[in-house]
Formats: structure tokens, C-alpha cells, sequence
């Protein structure tokens, strides 16, 4: 059995995606998960993974002939789920994207993209998740904890930015809203999404708003 040690992972078997297996019980036993390669953050060239508890176990130390055939069958088990997985991801000619049933959340993937960010404007880049959270619990409540990149539509994009406009003035609602464009951008690039909802979606700013804004401001 070929191991890929690190962060007390090792590597049952190759592949996208690939099983691995991790210590748990104190030792005693491995877990045997899934990891999956979503594609890379171009911004700094790190991976995007997404884990699958398999709920499989294997003894750490089988001691008798039944639980080593116990062992052998749970491993047998897993590869058939990794294999059967794989088949799903080369099935998809438009990325990696799971099966609609077992589909990528769009939320999770632009959080990940969040968790590798190293660029000063990642506060911007969470605000713009933080109102399209609440975008969606206001107007798509039966999306607002998991929707698949497809259910993204210009649509709603359009509707997201009036939403935004509503809630910042000036040039805030058309920050945020180039924000969330970058990662609709990487998501495209890495096929998680087919194309971009966002083309043709623009805030816009209101310059007689802000010079009154100005002009409040400076008579205080």
C-alpha cells in the first residue's frame, strides 16, 4: 500500500479523487475519506480540495484472521466508492463538478477560495460573501446554506447588484460587487462553473449622490 505521509494523512490510493486514511480512536483505528482536486486559485497558485467521510474504518492492528478480513473487505469498499466517484468527475465534460444530487456548494467554494486569499483586499472579498449570504436569505431563502454554481444565474447577479445599491453608497456597492466577480471569475476558470453570470452586471455610481454626500460632509 503506497502512503503519502503529512498532517498524519497517508495515501491509500491515487486518483481524483483519492483515498487517504487518518488515525483516529487514538491510534487504533484509520478513517478512510475521500479528497478531492477542485482546481487551483490563481491568484496564488494553491490547490482548492473538498473532503468525503467515507464513515469507513480500518483496525490499526488486526490481530486475528476475521479482522483482517474485515480490514481487507472495508478497503475493498472504499476503492470501489473512490473508482465509482472518479467515474462521476470524467463523466462531467464541463469540470469538476459532482453529480447535481452530490453538487459542489458555490458557498463552500468561495470560502475556500477565501481560506488561500493573501491579498490586502480580502476583507472586500468577505464582505462580498457576507451580502450575498444575506441576498440570498432575503430573496432565495431555500438556497441561502447550499447553492450549486449553476443555480447562479445573470438574473440574479443583476438583482444582486441592485441589492448591494441599496445597501452602500457610492463606490461600496461597486467594490463589493468587482469582489465577488473575481471569484465568480476563478470559479469559471477552474470549471466549476460553465460561464459567468456576472458579464454585463454593473453597480452604478450615482456622482450627484456623492458630491451631496460631499457637500453634507464638508458643511457639518
Amino acid at each position: 500500500m503506497a502512503e503519502e505521509r503529512g498532517k498524519n494523512k497517508h495515501l491509500v490510493e491515487a486518483g481524483n479523487p483519492r483515498l487517504l486514511k487518518k488515525p483516529v480512536k487514538n491510534g487504533t483505528e484509520y478513517s478512510l475519506y475521500l479528497e478531492y482536486q477542485m482546481g487551483y486559485n490563481r491568484d496564488n497558485g494553491t490547490s482548492i480540495r473538498k473532503k468525503e467521510s467515507l464513515s469507513l474504518y480500518l483496525l490499526a492492528s488486526p490481530r486475528t484472521s476475521i479482522q483482517r478480513q474485515q480490514n481487507k473487505e472495508t478497503l475493498e469498499l472504499a476503492k470501489k466508492i473512490r473508482f465509482e466517484r472518479e467515474q462521476e468527475f470524467l463523466d462531467n465534460r464541463e469540470g469538476y463538478r459532482l453529480k447535481k444530487d452530490k453538487g459542489i456548494n458555490f458557498l463552500d467554494y468561495y470560502q475556500s477560495y477565501i481560506s488561500s486569499y493573501t491579498k490586502k483586499d480580502i476583507r472586500m472579498i468577505q464582505m462580498a460573501l457576507n451580502r450575498f449570504k444575506d441576498f440570498l436569505a432575503e430573496f432565495y431563502p431555500l438556497l441561502k446554506d447550499f447553492i450549486r454554481p449553476d443555480a447562479i444565474t445573470h438574473e440574479m447577479m443583476v438583482k444582486y447588484a441592485d441589492n448591494l445599491q441599496t445597501r452602500s453608497v457610492g463606490e461600496g456597492a461597486k467594490s463589493i460587487l468587482q469582489r465577488f466577480k473575481k471569484v465568480v471569475r476563478s470559479a469559471v476558470d477552474q470549471g466549476i462553473m460553465a460561464k459567468d453570470p456576472c458579464k454585463g452586471v454593473v453597480c452604478v455610481v450615482d456622482d450627484q449622490v456623492l458630491k451631496k454626500d460631499v457637500l453634507s460632509q464638508e458643511c457639518k
